[in-house]
């Protein structure tokens, strides 16, 4: 009876997806299903308005909706700038509302890691650092120290940097650019209109409040 009983449990956390691993104290952890998308051809070009994105955890169909709330979203883009709802404005100009307390700000970060090594991001949540400030969005708008490379002709996705994000929900998620081009053409085969086009892809960690993204 008690083997049929553990084989049955081993049997429903496989249906469910789960996996079982040690966290940070050596204590045995259940790791939850890590919701994994992609999105293409985001268009937030220079010059328009902030595109608000909100991140919806689903195990199987996680969601990145643009939305036009006033403060209830996550990220917003506008050219090469991107900018989280956590913080003040920086300044930039028609920038959207961001809430105001600190136990539902987003937080963000960027890491010097490629999308495929980044499994987890603890110590996202410093209020008033990992946000933006007045004159310094957290993720840098400047060619080789934000998530681009900017040579004065192409922009091109660091494949070494890594946007991390606690969500105003307390949710994490990590994301990788992979273009900035329509249709996520090569750089040289674009023009100029064809800039402002994000893709990317992302992982949202389904359970609430936990850092662990892969």
């Amino acid at each position: 009876m008690k083997n049929n009983l553990i084989y049955t449990l081993i049997v429903i956390i496989s249906i469910l997806g789960y996996s079982c691993d040690e966290d940070d104290n050596g204590q045995e952890y259940i790791k939850p299903p890590i919701g994994e998308g992609v999105y293409d051809n985001l268009h937030a070009p220079e010059g328009g308005d902030f595109v608000k994105l909100k991140f919806v955890p689903d195990p199987s169909t996680p969601k990145a909706l643009i939305t036009d709330s006033e403060n209830n979203w996550d990220i917003a883009f506008r050219g090469t700038m991107i900018i989280v709802n956590g913080g003040v404005k920086t300044g930039s100009g028609n920038e959207p509302e961001r809430v105001s307390s600190p136990q539902i700000s987003a937080y963000i970060d960027i890491l010097n890691m490629k999308y495929i090594n980044v499994i987890k991001s603890e110590n996202l949540e410093i209020y008033g650092e990992n946000q933006d400030k007045a004159g310094q969005p957290k993720i840098p708008n400047i060619s080789g120290q934000g998530w681009f490379e900017d040579d004065g002709t192409y922009i091109t996705p660091l494949e070494d940097k890594t946007i991390v994000l606690r969500t105003i929900d307390d949710y994490y998620v990590k994301i990788g650019m992979y273009s900035y081009y329509k249709d996520a053409a090569p750089p040289e085969n674009s023009s100029k209109d064809d800039q402002g086009y994000y893709s990317f892809q992302y992982s949202i960690n389904t359970r609430l409040g936990d850092y662990y993204l892969d």
